[in-house]
């Protein structure tokens, strides 16, 4: 054997085999054809009025006017929204990421959540409040499943996962969080509920999302922050809307209600900010302080010590 020959078996080392690229799958393509979906029947419906008889969202948002309603420019959130799902939607059709746990996990929930989201605008929009309520709820359930199912699932927890795959459902489902109480405020409205049964339902649903926000900061294991941030959002542009509230709102409650519901809003929005704060400095003191301080405690000084 010549030296310039190589056996068969060292040449095939030094080759590495090609790696068919995983395939896409009813799942993937679930992803493409749910946000395509969504993304016609909100902005053609819920903007466009395409369906005869519809209204725009923006309107009947102000016709049922709750005293928890935020101000318009709260609903911009849904540009970010859109665009990271968009990103998503694209990052999981390419090969690199096709087949990820992070992705594959989620099955036909963020399916569900879009077919839900476009029957939502067209009960909204004919204003079948109550039955959109329903949707909406449907919708907030999805993404909840979307969430927890991400959250459980064998995850890489890097920033490309977290921003690119994660936070375009934690960010969908905290604003979700905050439209599914609203909704419920504006049943109560098309009813022709009395001013203090509204109020009542305004301060439980101020009182509700507080609550939700601390329970993805204490709750998992790996605390949430995303969602808790988005209802700082909708609580701050609460407070902001009753600035200069619409004249119906003034009417029915009053400058002493609107004074006080506003300053509840702004309190719960730094309430929950400073439980963000504190609960991430509380992370990081567990990641890197107590770790060490537990190395060292671990490392016995003596014979009792080590008995111990």
């Amino acid at each position: 054997m010549s030296s310039t020959e190589q056996p068969v078996e060292e040449v095939s080392k030094a080759v590495p085999a090609t790696t068919t690229p995983p395939k896409l799958n009813s799942v993937n393509y679930s992803h493409l054809g749910g946000f395509i979906t969504n993304f016609l029947f909100t902005y053609g419906v819920g903007t466009l009025n395409v369906l005869p008889g519809t209204s725009d969202v923006g309107d009947i948002s102000d016709k049922y006017q709750a005293i928890v309603s935020p101000a318009g420019s709260a609903f911009s959130i849904w540009g970010l929204i859109f665009m990271s799902q968009a990103a998503f939607t694209i990052a999981q059709m390419l090969p690199k990421f096709r087949s990820k746990p992070v992705v594959q996990e989620m099955k036909y929930y963020w399916l569900f959540v879009c077919l839900a989201q476009s029957a939502w605008s067209i009960f909204f929009g004919y204003e079948m409040i109550a039955v959109a309520m329903v949707a909406i709820f449907m919708i907030f359930f999805g993404l909840l499943a979307v969430v927890l199912k991400q959250y459980f699932a064998n995850l890489e927890r890097t920033l490309v996962e977290f921003w690119l795959f994660r936070f375009p459902f934690m960010i969908h489902c905290g604003w979700l969080t905050a439209a599914s109480i609203l909704n419920v405020n504006l049943v109560f409205i098309k009813n022709n509920s009395s001013a203090e049964v509204q109020l009542t339902v305004g301060i439980i649903s101020l009182a509700i999302l507080h609550a939700i926000s601390v329970v993805w900061l204490v709750l998992p294991k790996y605390p949430v922050y995303t969602i808790p941030c988005v209802l700082i959002w909708a609580n701050s542009w609460i407070g902001v809307e009753l600035e200069n509230p619409q004249d119906q709102i003034q009417d029915r409650f009053g400058d002493l209600v609107v004074t006080g519901i506003k300053n509840a809003a702004y309190s719960v929005a730094v309430i929950i900010s400073i439980q963000v704060i504190s609960r991430a400095l509380l992370a990081i003191y567990m990641k890197f302080f107590k770790k060490s301080n537990d190395i060292e405690e671990s490392t016995p000084t003596s014979e009792e010590d080590s008995a111990v």
